[in-house]
């Protein structure tokens, strides 16, 4: 799966915090191109749009991100854009591969939190 991650100092972030991406192929383990700086400066929302419409110039089939709120979640959803969650350094991405990734879905999505769309476990 070739996947773009929003990061911070090579630590994956959310949308907001993010200010650079990658582009990931977690299938062969490697960091196909990046660091990449985001343009889109200010909300995550903006970010996210960025990064939306970059997508089929990479050949991404999703998104990886910390943590998104629900109106990002909306904005990629109404894309059909995947969105999948990690936490830690993108180099701890890269090495487990697709392992430690969940993709958010209309089923773990908790919209009672401000600050996050996927479902506290």
């Amino acid at each position: 799966m070739i996947a773009i991650v929003l990061t911070k100092d090579r630590m994956i972030s959310s949308p907001v915090e993010a200010e650079e991406f990658y582009v990931v192929d977690l299938y062969e383990r490697r960091i196909v191109s990046g660091p990449h700086k985001l343009r889109t400066r200010g909300s995550g929302l903006s970010k996210l749009g960025e990064i939306i419409t970059k997508m089929p110039i990479y050949s991404a089939n999703g998104i990886i991100v910390s943590r998104i709120g629900s109106e990002g979640m909306e904005l990629a959803k109404s894309s059909g854009t995947r969105v999948f969650r990690a936490k830690g350094r993108l180099e701890d991405l890269v090495e487990e591969g697709t392992v430690g990734i969940v993709e958010i879905t209309q089923e773990n999505i908790d919209p009672g939190c401000p600050c996050c769309s996927f479902k506290h476990r």
